[in-house]
């Protein structure tokens, strides 16, 4: 087990030393902004310290924490999680990195749940370098986690969920030309084997949060709303195999 810690600290520190090196020579790790709707609705959030979130007086006792993409701006994550609580009466969080990159706060989960305790099953998961770092959180919480999920992004090695019974979710778009798709086919081997899979037609990377188009990506053949909300539907019908189970 501390071998494997070990190895997992190597891989993280190799990742942000790599993205800190480059940063100040590459436009492409400039930070994506949010559009004009997620930042209107990021101004209505709530606060907390290193995330934010929205609540309603019906949210029920099911959290989600949601690790951004690396170098996209926590804010433009606002549509989507203030959507997911209008239809799910689900809370999400969504921390706000050192650096816009989730791997420089990979605990900031544990900080969450501390200050939440009327949230009795928690979810965790990310968007794309995100959903990779919250991996890392979760398969040294697994007693805490109910629930992992994957937005364009996949787990590795050093985070090896294949042996355990933790129900995850990969959700991809058809579009994605980010996502390193022999990498992520790859990756498959450190899931459970109950894995679900979804994939949006029309979907891509960009669109799973809200930012406009990313250098690179597919052109989306669906709107932002609907890929969003295709997330969200494929969010509730894994929820209901999970809740079924118990």
């Amino acid at each position: 087990m501390l071998k494997k810690k070990n190895k997992r600290w190597v891989t993280i520190i190799a990742i942000i030393l790599a993205a800190l090196l480059t940063l100040p020579f590459s436009s492409y790790l400039l930070s994506y902004q949010p559009s004009e709707t997620s930042q209107a609705i990021y101004q209505t959030r709530r606060q907390g310290n290193g995330y934010y979130y929205f609540d309603a007086d019906q949210a029920t006792d099911l959290g989600f924490i949601y690790y951004p993409g690396g170098l996209v701006s926590p804010s433009a994550y606002a549509s989507f999680a203030k959507r997911f609580l209008d239809t799910t009466t689900h809370r999400m969080f969504i921390t706000q990195p050192l650096f816009n990159l989730a791997i420089t706060s990979i605990n900031q989960a544990a900080t969450i749940i501390t200050h939440h305790p009327d949230i009795n099953h928690w979810f965790i998961g990310g968007h794309s370098l995100g959903g990779s770092s919250a991996a890392f959180f979760a398969i040294d919480h697994l007693e805490q986690m109910k629930g992992l999920f994957f937005f364009a992004s996949y787990t590795t090695s050093s985070a090896d969920f294949s042996s355990t019974s933790l129900p995850v979710l990969s959700v991809t778009g058809s579009e994605d030309a980010i996502l390193n798709q022999a990498t992520y086919q790859a990756s498959q081997l450190y899931l459970p084997l109950e894995t679900t899979h979804v994939n949006i037609i029309g979907g891509n990377h960009g669109s799973f949060g809200d930012y406009g188009q990313q250098r690179g990506d597919g052109e989306a053949t669906i709107s932002v709303i609907d890929q969003h909300q295709n997330v969200i539907t494929a969010m509730q019908n894994w929820l209901a195999t999970i809740l079924l189970e118990e």
